[in-house]
C-alpha cells in the first residue's frame, strides 16, 4: 500500500484520496525535526550530568537532586499537553499543533541561553556560585520537552495506515536515538571545538574549560532554532488522523500496552538512576576526560542497535518477548554498571562496565519500543495520539523522577553514617530494585 505521506500517482485508484499537500505532514519532514531537537535535548537529559560536575563541581546526591527536579517537571508537562492545547483551540481560533511546535523551539532556545548568559555576565571568581539559572534552566526546559514529544510523535504517526505506520515508528526510534548518541559526543567535543575556534579571535580572551563546557549548551539553543525551518516549511497545521476503515486493532495489543506501559516507568527508573551515576562509574574504573562521556555513550549505541534490529525483524510484535529479555536487560545491565565500580580502575572494571551498558541500552530499547508500537496503534491520530504519547512521556517522567531519588537516598544513608561512603553505589542498587519490586507489584497485582 502506499504511504499516505506520498502522493499516489494520478492513474492510481484510491479509495480514501488523501488531502491536499498543506493538511498533512511528509514523514521525512517531521523526522528531520526529530533527529534536530533530539540532539538538541539529548545534551540536557543525557548530558547534564558532566557538564554540572566539571562545571559546578556537583557530586551524586546534588546531580541526583537535580535529576528530580528534571523527572517531576516532564511528567508535568507530559500530562499537561492534552489538555492545554484542548484549551488554546477553544480560546484562540489561529492556534494549532503547530503553532505550539514554533513557540516551543523558540522558548527552548532561550532556556539554553540562560544559564549560559548568566555565566558570562559574572565575574569568574563568582561563576560556579550563582547555579539558580542552571535550575531554572533545567526545571523550565524539561516541563517544555515534556509536552514537546507526544505532539511530535503524532506527526510522525498521524494520517499512517496500519501497515505504513510500523515502518514510520521504526525510522523514528532509530533517528531519535542515534541523535542522542551524538548529543554524548557533542557533550565530549563541542567545548574542543569552540575552544579551537574561538582561540583564532584575541579579543574573546582566554576561556577556561568551565566557559567552553557550558557553551556546549548555547550550542543547542542554535539547534533548537534551526529547528524552525522544517518545522515551518513542511509541517501541516494539525497531525494527521488515521485513514478511516484501515485502522484495525489486533484484539491483544490493549493488553501488551498495559504490560509494557507498567514496565516503562520501572525500566527508567533504572535509566535515571544510572544518568548521575555514569561520572562516578568512569571515574572509579579509571576512563576520564573525552572517553569518560565517550564510554557512557555505549547504551544509547546499544539502543540505536537493537531499535533497528526490531524495525526489521518483527517476530517480537503480539508476544511478551520485548517484556521478558527487556527487564533482563534492564535489571542485568544496571548491576553490572555497579559491579564494574567495585572491581575498581583497569580493564575488568572497564569490560564490566561496557558489557553493563551494551545490555541496558538493549534492554531499555526493547521495553520503549513495544510501549510506543502498541500505544501509536491504539491511539487513533490526531489528538488521540496526543494524549496516548502524554500518558507514554508521562511513564518516561516517573523514572525520571524515582531513579535519582534512588540514588538520593543512598547519599542521604552514607550522610546519616548509617552506611559507609563505599556502599553508597550498592545502596543505589538496592533501593532501586526495591522501587521496581514495589511498583511491579503495584501494576501487576491481580486484578478482580
Amino acid at each position: 500500500m502506499t504511504d499516505p505521506a506520498t502522493p499516489a500517482p494520478a492513474s492510481a485508484p484510491t479509495s480514501a484520496p488523501l488531502p491536499p499537500r498543506h493538511l498533512h505532514t511528509a514523514v521525512n519532514v517531521a523526522l528531520l525535526f526529530t533527529f534536530i531537537n533530539s540532539l538538541a535535548t539529548g545534551v540536557t537529559f543525557n548530558g547534564i550530568s558532566f557538564i554540572t560536575r566539571d562545571v559546578y563541581g556537583y557530586t551524586l546526591g546534588e546531580n541526583c537532586a537535580l535529576g528530580v527536579l528534571l523527572g517531576v517537571t516532564y511528567v508535568s508537562g507530559a500530562l499537561s499537553t492534552g489538555p492545554l492545547f484542548r484549551a488554546l483551540t477553544r480560546s484562540i481560533t489561529w492556534w494549532t499543533p503547530r503553532t505550539t511546535l514554533a513557540a516551543m523551539m523558540v522558548i527552548a532556545a532561550a532556556l539554553n541561553a540562560l544559564p549560559v548568559t548568566a555565566w558570562f555576565m559574572l565575574s569568574p571568581e563568582y561563576r560556579p556560585q550563582v547555579q539558580w539559572p542552571l535550575w531554572v534552566f533545567v526545571g523550565l526546559y524539561s516541563l517544555l520537552c515534556g509536552g514537546l514529544w507526544p505532539i511530535v510523535e503524532s506527526y510522525v504517526t498521524g494520517g499512517r495506515s496500519h501497515q505504513s505506520l510500523s515502518g514510520v515508528v521504526g525510522r523514528f526510534n532509530v533517528l531519535w536515538s542515534s541523535a542522542l548518541v551524538l548529543s554524548m559526543f557533542a557533550v565530549a567535543l563541542v567545548p574542543k571545538g569552540l575552544g579551537l575556534v574561538l582561540g583564532q579571535f584575541p579579543t574573546v580572551g582566554p576561556l577556561s574549560p568551565e566557559d567552553l563546557k557550558i557553551c556546549t549548551l548555547g550550542a543547542m539553543a542554535l539547534l533548537h532554532l534551526l529547528s524552525l525551518a522544517p518545522l515551518l516549511a513542511g509541517f501541516a497545521k494539525n497531525p494527521g488522523e488515521h485513514p478511516h476503515g484501515e485502522h484495525h486493532v489486533p484484539e491483544s495489543y490493549p493488553r501488551l500496552l498495559r504490560l509494557h506501559r507498567g514496565l516503562m516507568p520501572l525500566g527508567y527508573t533504572v535509566s535515571y538512576a544510572l544518568s548521575p551515576f555514569l561520572p562516578v562509574m568512569t571515574d572509579k574504573v579509571g576512563v576520564t576526560g573525552a572517553w569518560a562521556e565517550i564510554m557512557s555513550s555505549l547504551w544509547l549505541a546499544a539502543r540505536v542497535v537493537a531499535f533497528y534490529t526490531m524495525d526489521r525483524w518483527r517476530g517480537w510484535i503480539g508476544t511478551k518477548f520485548t517484556a521478558t529479555w527487556g527487564t533482563l536487560g534492564v535489571y542485568g545491565g544496571f548491576a553490572l554498571c555497579v559491579l564494574a565500580t567495585l572491581l575498581g580502575p583497569g580493564l575488568a572494571g572497564i569490560i564490566v562496565g561496557c558489557l553493563g551498558l551494551i545490555g541496558f541500552g538493549a534492554g531499555l530499547a526493547l521495553i520503549y519500543v513495544a510501549a510506543l508500537y502498541y500505544a501509536m496503534h491504539v491511539g487513533g491520530g490526531g489528538q488521540a495520539s496526543v494524549d496516548e504519547g502524554g500518558k507514554h512521556e508521562a511513564l518516561i517522567g516517573a523514572g525520571y523522577t524515582v531513579g535519582p531519588l534512588c540514588g538520593l537516598g543512598a547519599v542521604g544513608l552514607a550522610s546519616a553514617g548509617l552506611i559507609g561512603a563505599s556502599m553508597v553505589n550498592p545502596a543505589m542498587l538496592g533501593l532501586v530494585a526495591l522501587a521496581s519490586a514495589g511498583g511491579a507489584a503495584a501494576i501487576f497485582r491481580p486484578r478482580r
